[in-house]
């Protein structure tokens, strides 16, 4: 099983409940990374979305499908999505937890302006590597991959959200709008504790403003 099939939550504050709120229901959209379909369905069955995907893994866009106007099976960074959904134009563009999985994100993001319609816009969630417990991991010398989370061994970019504003900026995007979900050290994968640190080091970190920052959740225009 993917290790991104799991239920979909919408009762909490997390990065898919999180930008499921800033959709309108009956929009068209483009969705890249869609794994299992666990949002896609969701857009099709309760928002009555028309929704296109691009998923890299054949199993898992075989389970996604059934809820897709299209599925394109392919590497994003292959660009085949360009042609073919050029006749298309989106209401939202979503990378949820997916940015992070690409060489050159920014020239995705830079392609994806073309597909938005005027007053489209780009839905993102990314992991922020800034978080305390990478933090107290390095600390330790560590920098420990991990199936899922934040340091996901399948992750190729690392953002803090100054790299991220950056990026956004260089790409010609401003944000809408902008939030973030919070999780302590000791309550993510790594298990850490304030307490297991010298006190001078726990306090610095606590004062960190986005330190317990997990994710970063942006709803960008043009």
């Amino acid at each position: 099983m993917s290790n991104y099939n799991v239920p979909l939550d919408l009762e909490t504050k997390n990065s898919l409940s999180l930008i499921i709120s800033r959709i309108k229901e009956n929009s068209t959209i483009l969705e890249f990374g869609p794994a299992n379909g666990r949002l896609t369905r969701h857009l099709k069955e309760q928002m009555n979305c028309k929704v296109y995907c691009v998923e890299l893994d054949e199993k898992s866009a075989k389970d996604a499908e059934p809820y897709a106007e299209k599925m394109l099976v392919d590497s994003i960074e292959n660009y085949t999505w360009c042609k073919e959904f050029s006749e298309t134009k989106f209401d939202y563009i979503i990378f949820a937890d997916v940015l992070e999985h690409l060489y050159s994100p920014k020239q995705v993001l830079e392609k994806s302006k073309l597909f938005l319609k005027d007053k489209g816009s780009i839905l993102l969630s990314i992991p922020n590597v800034a978080h305390n417990a990478v933090i107290m991991d390095l600390l330790q010398g560590k920098f420990t991959y991990r199936s899922t989370g934040l340091l996901d061994e399948t992750h190729i970019r690392f953002f803090t959200k100054t790299t991220l504003d950056e990026m956004i900026d260089e790409v010609g995007f401003f944000s809408v709008y902008k939030t973030a979900t919070f999780v302590p050290p000791r309550e993510t994968e790594f298990a850490y504790s304030y307490s297991e640190f010298d006190t001078s080091i726990s306090k610095y970190l606590e004062k960190l403003p986005n330190g317990e920052v997990y994710q970063f959740i942006y709803e960008l225009s043009i």
